[in-house]
């Protein structure tokens, strides 16, 4: 099923798959951290010997069986950080995130079994039938656009989406008498705790999060097989859902864009073949190959993906970046005005010059630094999810306005991103057709995300331009002591800058809801 949004597959696979199971009974050996907590933080290579202990391998999977603690979300989601909540998806392994990034990110598979009735009645709180049937009845959720449905049999996927809103007896038709899979856009934009999952995995990437929930009755098959161009972690929220996973020839990994529906005769034996239950989560690479489908025996399976690094790689990095590089390295290298070599009569055979070439690359690397990124830091605060919050007047100016006796720091740090750029560049960004008369003279913008709808988030054209504040670029310095000043905060009048336009700034960021007075 081709996926009308942004994240909405699965991605990527190695020959090896690893499964981990979570114990209460058998943890008492473990470590007594919790999520978060000073201990937990250490990633040291000695934490996997420690906090594992080997059973064998299975025969057909190679698998690890892997003894550890349990994480529950509601822990998490209270007063947390992004790296507690990645930690979250990785609970019930024992993996730090930086083992995580070694040996699994763009790689090969994870899946982490936890066995752990409190889990999965957890887990069944993010998303559930149930709390679909309320969505569907309070919201005017439209087909295609919110939900689609869909099944595969005998090799053929249907469409069996109608036009309009969305009525609870179309849903529970589709279901009972088509055996429909139910595929949920973007639940984030409903559903608090996933609001706040996705909103803090943003953080944590610093790249844009998305989800989507998929709903099987029993013995039936929503999708054929494919594989996706995005990084996924899948989490089984309710009944269970039998996975079979596929080779990608090695040259074909890490795709750019998503397959087509694939032939299932063309793809062989599958290398494995398991069934993910309440409780568990799988994380892919993009790229991988895979079918699900509901077992008989379960009424239905609920499973939500959460997706992140859609084109974000350096490749993508380069095709925003190197057009602006080149022009602006021009400038100061004559090398790069040189002409071309004079043919004599016969096109130019640029393979005779590649030592030419990789030295003017390799004086374009020189240039390269931080403001590459501007391009796709600005898309990316412009489309992200706002902070989680339960009414607007959260993000609204908050506490006294700030003098210059007072400590101040930044209310949401995470979600703000500090750009320096010329009048003529940010007029590139934001496509203005304003003709004034720019002097080249740099500047400072201090672009956020507060203003973000949640309810738009990966669903409508991508934003090109986040909102912010507008600074001399001798407010660089002031700005970036705010951003390493923390909870604590910072005297107002050891800001690196003018009294009058440091009040001025302070006051603008306080009115913005960015900043506030630490109060004892």
């Amino acid at each position: 099923m081709k996926e009308k949004h942004m994240f909405s597959r699965f991605g990527g696979f190695d020959k090896q798959i690893f499964f981990f199971y979570s114990n209460m009974a058998e943890n008492k050996r473990q470590r007594k951290s919790q999520i978060g907590n000073k201990e937990h933080v250490k990633e040291k290579a000695t934490k996997r010997k420690q906090g594992r202990k080997r059973k064998g391998k299975d025969d057909d999977n190679d698998s690890e069986v892997i003894i550890s603690k349990r994480c529950l979300f509601d822990d998490v989601l209270s007063d947390t950080t992004s790296e507690d909540v990645f930690r979250f998806l990785l609970g019930g392994s024992n993996l730090t995130p930086s083992e995580f990034f070694a040996d699994y990110w763009e790689k090969k598979p994870l899946i982490i079994s936890r066995q752990d009735p409190d889990i999965s009645n957890q887990y069944s709180q993010l998303f559930s039938l149930d709390i679909l049937k309320r969505l569907v009845t309070e919201n005017d959720l439209k087909f295609v656009q919110d939900l689609s449905f869909c099944r595969y049999v005998n090799g053929n996927r249907e469409n069996l989406n109608n036009k309009g809103v969305i009525k609870i007896k179309n849903l529970e038709r589709l279901i009972a008498k088509k055996s429909a899979t139910i595929q949920f856009h973007q639940p984030q934009r409903f559903q608090d705790n996933l609001w706040k999952i996705c909103c803090l995995l943003e953080c944590y990437f610093q790249c844009l999060v998305g989800s989507n929930v998929y709903i099987t009755p029993g013995g039936s098959q929503g999708l054929a097989p494919h594989y996706d161009d995005v990084e996924v972690f899948i989490l089984q929220l309710e009944g269970e859902k039998h996975w079979r996973l596929y080779e990608l020839p090695v040259e074909d990994r890490l795709p750019q864009d998503y397959s087509k529906d694939l032939d299932p005769a063309t793809l062989g034996k599958p290398i494995h073949d398991f069934v993910l239950k309440a409780g568990d989560l799988m994380y892919f690479p993009r790229g991988t190959i895979h079918q699900a489908d509901t077992p008989e025996h379960c009424h239905h399976s609920t499973h939500i993906t959460i997706s992140t690094y859609q084109h974000n790689t350096w490749g993508d990095l380069f095709k925003q970046s190197l057009p602006s590089l080149v022009d602006q390295m021009m400038t100061q290298k004559r090398e790069l005005r040189t002409g071309l070599p004079i043919a004599l009569g016969q096109p130019l055979d640029v393979s005779n010059h590649k030592d030419h070439v990789r030295f003017l690359l390799d004086m374009l690397a020189d240039g390269f630094n931080n403001s590459a990124m501007q391009h796709m830091q600005m898309d990316f605060v412009a489309n992200r999810l706002s902070p989680y919050h339960s009414t607007p007047e959260e993000l609204q100016s908050a506490g006294p306005i700030p003098t210059m006796k007072d400590n101040i720091r930044l209310r949401f740090p995470d979600f703000m991103s500090i750009i320096e750029m010329t009048d003529e560049e940010e007029e590139d960004e934001s496509d203005n057709d304003d003709e004034e008369e720019e002097d080249g003279t740099k500047y400072v913008y201090l672009y956020h995300c507060l203003q973000n709808d949640r309810h738009q988030h990966m669903m409508s054209v991508d934003n090109c331009r986040p909102t912010g504040l507008k600074f001399g670029h001798d407010h660089l310095v002031a700005l970036k002591q705010l951003n390493h000043a923390g909870k604590r905060g910072i005297a107002a009048k050891r800001l690196k800058l003018g009294q009058s336009d440091s009040l001025s700034m302070l006051v603008s960021m306080w009115s913005e809801g960015l900043l506030q007075v630490v109060q004892d």
